[in-house]
């Protein structure tokens, strides 16, 4: 079933505390140098850690805070064919971190082959700390883990719809006798054209905030897929229809990472 165009910016897993290798029953490190668990804490998805097995990684987020969306971020299966992580589920804790005390399940996110972003909405909850049971059935890496709230959900797709383009990055070689040599040279990614046609000043406002981040965003798109995603070329442009009340036309262009 169709839903909204939804936005997420503010990761709490930034600013956290990373339990794993802490004692008291915290669950043990599993990275390898220099790709060490602590790098799903930066913004670089491209600084990724590495990983072998099965495990949970557990955070305190150092005070409660409200969490409706929990997202893995720049998942890739070492070798990049393989697995890698097949699924995340996801636990969290009220009051002071204990590794042994009572965790509640909030659900899974789904990841597996190929599968580079993944995302789960919750109903708003205080969370103080986080746990990710991780299981994967092969070795993998990982560039981002994620914690936060729904900034701006926008009530609508688009209007009046959306255009997205796939781009599988690649260089295109003409041969002599007219063959084409085709060399893969990144991972699938999308461009996406939001329009949105004579909206009141309050879309209009969630779509500009959207528009306006110098930084990576986490586009929740109408069927729950999420993707991580920047403003295209830092530029959207405004249209004013009618004044008093104000309608506005513009469209929101996004490029998610491959």
């Amino acid at each position: 079933m169709a839903t909204s165009t939804k936005f997420s910016w503010t990761n709490r897993i930034e600013t956290a505390t990373l339990k794993n290798g802490t004692g008291g029953g915290a669950p043990a490190l599993d990275e390898v140098t220099p790709w060490l668990t602590t790098q799903v804490q930066n913004r670089d998805r491209g600084l990724v850690w590495q990983a072998a097995a099965s495990l949970n990684v557990d955070f305190t987020l150092l005070a409660a805070y409200d969490v409706t969306y929990f997202a893995a971020l720049g998942h890739r299966g070492a070798p990049s064919s393989a697995v890698g992580i097949a699924s995340i589920e996801v636990f969290t804790q009220t009051g002071a971190y204990a590794a042994a005390g009572t965790w509640t399940t909030r659900g899974t996110i789904t990841l597996g082959s190929g599968v580079r972003d993944g995302g789960l909405t919750i109903a708003t909850q205080n969370v103080n700390s986080v746990r990710y049971a991780i299981t994967a059935t092969t070795a993998f890496t990982l560039g981002r883990l994620y914690a936060g709230t729904v900034e701006y959900d926008l009530g609508v797709v688009s209007s009046p719809g959306r255009i997205r383009r796939r781009i599988s990055p690649r260089l295109d070689q003409r041969l002599a006798g007219g063959q084409i040599h085709l060399t893969t040279s990144g991972d699938v990614r999308w461009e996406y054209q939001l329009p949105f046609v004579d909206i009141d000043s309050t879309l209009w406002a969630k779509v500009l905030a959207a528009g306006s981040r110098t930084q990576s965003l986490l586009l929740i798109d109408r069927d729950a897929s999420v993707y991580e995603a920047v403003p295209h070329d830092g530029t959207l442009s405004e249209q004013l229809d009618f004044d008093y009340p104000d309608t506005i036309t513009t469209r929101l262009d996004l490029d998610t990472l491959g």
